[in-house]
């Protein structure tokens, strides 16, 4: 503070230097704060220098310097060879209004005079100082308890701090595990999927196979009045079967016996040529005399017929084939020599 005012009080000076006596000083100050006042002497007849505060004189500078210290804290004394000033640092004054003047003399008698006006107030600092203090204090109080209550705080922080670790890598093993399941869901979800494809797939297949065993039923019914339409057929064709059958049997025994009639014409006739060879003394199986007589097949076979007919009759057997037909007679003949060749 005395610094700021004794830099206040130069630059004031230097500003006012022209003058022959000037004087520089604050004219207001707070309670409790130095301040400097600065005098710039630019005359010569003079041998005495006095300045006073009030009616009081506190410095005089002559052949030597007087300084009252319960005002004046510091000088520099007036050199007339250097710059020409004098610098009087004064102490803190109480409030009220102060007038400072400066005198210049000569065999005690005033050459030149020259006055200023300070005024010196209460300044909020000084009037609340001691409630700060007391407030300053209280707070001291505080926060000496704040900060034991932020120890334990810390410790209790620290704890905590542990807790929130623990806490931390749970909460990332449960985002894992989270994050596992989640995975494990998709898969789920992807599977469920593939099932439900498979499950329709098989209702298709089920539909399908429902259809299919309709148009089966459908189809069987139709097999089914098929087969029952073949069986009738059948059974007609068993009827008339048993009837081909029995005629059959009986074309068939006529077949046989006149089969047996046939060889027996065949053996008969080999024994008619045998007896005509016998007769005619020719070899049995000689033929040239049977060309040289020219006999026709029709006589031999009336020879034979004329022979049947006196051993056996016109023929053994008359059954009902004689009823039937000739043509059919001569068919069933001629189809049965046939399966005998």
């Amino acid at each position: 503070m005395r610094f700021a005012a004794l830099a206040l009080l130069f630059s004031t000076f230097l500003a006012l230097s022209a003058y022959s006596l000037d004087i520089v000083a604050p004219s207001e100050l707070p309670e409790g704060s130095s301040f400097a006042v600065v005098t710039s002497i630019q005359e010569s007849n003079f041998d005495e220098i006095r300045v006073f505060l009030n009616n009081t004189t506190v410095f005089s500078q002559g052949l030597g310097e007087q300084a009252n210290l319960q005002y004046i804290a510091a000088y520099t004394r007036y050199n007339p060879n250097a710059d020409k000033k004098l610098v009087v640092v004064f102490n803190p004054l109480s409030s009220g209004e102060y007038t400072i003047k400066v005198q210049l003399l000569k065999n005690s008698s005033v050459e030149s005079e020259k006055n200023i006006s300070v005024t010196v107030f209460k300044s909020l600092k000084s009037t609340a100082l001691e409630p700060m203090r007391q407030e300053i204090n209280s707070i001291k109080e505080e926060m000496k308890g704040l900060r034991e209550s932020i120890e334990s705080l810390s410790e209790k922080l620290e704890s905590v701090s542990e807790q929130i670790s623990s806490i931390e890598r749970n909460v990332s093993s449960l985002s894992t595990a989270i994050e596992d399941q989640n995975k494990g869901i998709e898969e789920s979800k992807a599977q469920y999927g593939a099932v439900l494809a498979s499950v329709s797939e098989i209702k298709n297949g089920l539909r399908t196979y429902v259809t299919a065993l309709s148009e089966i039923k459908a189809k069987q019914r139709d097999v089914n009045a098929a087969l029952s339409a073949i069986s009738d057929r059948l059974s007609n064709l068993e009827q008339d079967q048993a009837k081909s059958n029995v005629s059959f049997i009986t074309v068939g025994q006529s077949a046989l016996i006149a089969s047996g009639s046939i060889l027996l014409i065949i053996v008969i006739i080999i024994i008619a040529i045998a007896i005509m060879r016998k007769r005619s003394k020719a070899p049995l199986f000689e033929f040239g005399e049977i060309e040289k007589r020219k006999e026709e097949p029709s006589e031999i076979l009336d020879n034979v017929m004329e022979s049947a007919e006196i051993k056996g009759g016109r023929w053994a057997y008359k059954g009902e084939s004689e009823k039937e037909p000739k043509e059919e007679k001569r068919f069933s003949l001629g189809d049965l020599i046939k399966r005998a060749q």
